[in-house]
C-alpha cells in the first residue's frame, strides 16, 4: 500500500521535522474526506474516515490530534481488498516521534477492528518496531 504522506515527504514537500505543517496537511485531508466515527480518548482525537473507497477496496484511515496543542500525533492507512465483507484488513501506522510509546498505535488497531468488526493481520515485511509491537499484540 502506498502512503501518500511517505511520497510527500520522499519528495521534500512535507518534512519530517516540520510538525507544523504537517498538522495543516492532515487536517485538510480529514475535512476533505467522509467521517465514519470520532472518539476521545484522554489527550487525544481519533477520526476514522473512508479516504476514497470504490465497491471492491476500502480505503480509509485514522487520523490522531492531540487535544492540548491541536497537533498531528498519527495516521493509520486502511485497506481491505475485496469490498467490506472481506477478511483482509490491513493498516500501515506513522506515529510522530513526539507521541511514541503512549499507546496511539494500539488505540488505532482497536478502534479499526472494532468498527469492521475484523483482525488486522501484519504485513509480512515491517520494521523493528512493527515486530515488537505485533509480537506483543498477540
Amino acid at each position: 500500500m502506498i502512503n501518500l504522506l511517505n511520497i510527500l515527504m520522499e519528495t521534500g514537500t512535507i518534512t519530517e521535522v516540520d510538525h507544523d505543517k504537517k498538522t495543516d496537511y492532515y487536517k485538510k485531508l480529514v475535512k476533505k474526506e467522509k467521517i465514519l466515527k470520532k472518539l476521545k480518548k484522554g489527550d487525544f482525537e481519533y477520526i476514522l474516515t473512508d479516504r476514497n473507497s470504490t465497491d471492491e477496496f476500502f480505503h480509509g484511515a485514522i487520523t490522531v490530534f492531540h487535544i492540548p496543542s491541536g497537533l498531528y500525533a498519527a495516521d493509520m492507512d486502511i485497506a481491505i481488498w475485496g469490498g467490506i465483507d472481506d477478511n483482509f484488513l490491513e493498516g500501515a501506522v506513522e506515529v510522530h516521534p513526539d507521541f511514541r510509546r503512549k499507546g496511539i498505535a494500539t488505540q488505532m488497531y482497536n478502534i479499526g477492528e472494532r468498527y469492521f468488526r475484523k483482525k488486522f493481520k501484519p504485513a509480512s515485511n515491517h520494521s523493528k518496531d512493527a515486530s515488537k509491537f505485533w509480537k506483543s499484540r498477540k
